[in-house]
């Protein structure tokens, strides 16, 4: 088969290799693990964005090169591609999806810083499909991620309730916040008498309105913390609303 080999340079210290063929992309050099159960590279927010799988691409074609893709979450690997004008999504070194615009020039940003600390550019997606397409939702931003982020990707909200908690703790741990929108904060995951209990600053403040056990054990013995995204909305009243942002299955 005939195809274009280019070197696609990434920063100082990092090249990515593509080669281009008749029917399929694929990155040469050494390609980032797919399992979710690592640390991101770029910066991971909600919402997660669409991202749409080549019409020439089959994921389970792909086989071996990506193994098991538990609740179809998966580890990808963003790469910039100048002789294209576009950013490259693959997965198990295989160039899966592209995407051009304002967004590709953000990301050629971002790739570029993480190519000069000799990282790769990588995020975590979830597999899905759309109208009939295959598609990537992808939680990644232009930036860098931070080893303080939470570990879990925050593809759903998940209530919480606090009720069987020390109210009087809940509050003096939450009243400050502001009452004009939803505040941000870090809490950890872990399971005790059969339920998902919360924990914010180490307090242990509510457990999630569905379990959680099979996600947070995943995690644990994997040995990462399962830490996330927790919203927390409290009006002028004083009551307060609480979800936790976490993948909806595994």
């Amino acid at each position: 088969m005939f195809g274009l080999t280019a070197t696609v340079p990434l920063g100082a210290n990092l090249g990515v290799i593509y080669s281009y063929g008749m029917d399929s992309a694929r990155i040469e050099g050494e390609a980032a693990p797919t399992t979710w159960l690592a640390w991101p590279t770029l910066r991971e927010a909600a919402p997660a964005w669409t991202c749409a799988v080549r019409d020439d691409v089959d994921i389970a074609d792909l086989g071996a090169d990506i193994g098991d893709i538990p609740g179809g979450m998966v580890t990808v690997q963003l790469a910039d591609d100048p002789l294209r004008g576009e950013i490259t999504v693959a997965l198990g070194g295989h160039v899966v999806a592209v995407f051009d615009g304002e967004r590709s020039a953000d990301y050629s940003a971002a790739i570029s810083r993480l190519g000069r600390l000799n990282m790769a550019a990588t995020c975590r997606a979830k597999l899905d499909v759309e109208g009939g397409m295959t598609v990537l939702k992808m939680l990644s931003r232009p930036e860098i991620g931070s080893p303080q982020a939470p570990f879990l990707p925050a593809f759903e909200p998940v209530g919480v309730m606090t009720e069987e908690f020390a109210p009087d703790d809940v509050r003096g741990l939450l009243g400050g916040l502001a009452t004009d929108g939803p505040t941000t904060l870090l809490g950890a995951l872990s399971i005790k008498g059969g339920m998902t209990v919360l924990s914010i600053e180490g307090l242990a403040i509510g457990h999630l309105e569905r379990s959680a056990e099979r996600l947070v054990g995943t995690v644990l013995a994997a040995g990462f913390h399962a830490t996330c995204a927790t919203t927390v909305n409290r009006n002028a009243a004083g009551s307060i609303e609480m979800a936790v942002w976490i993948p909806d299955e595994i």
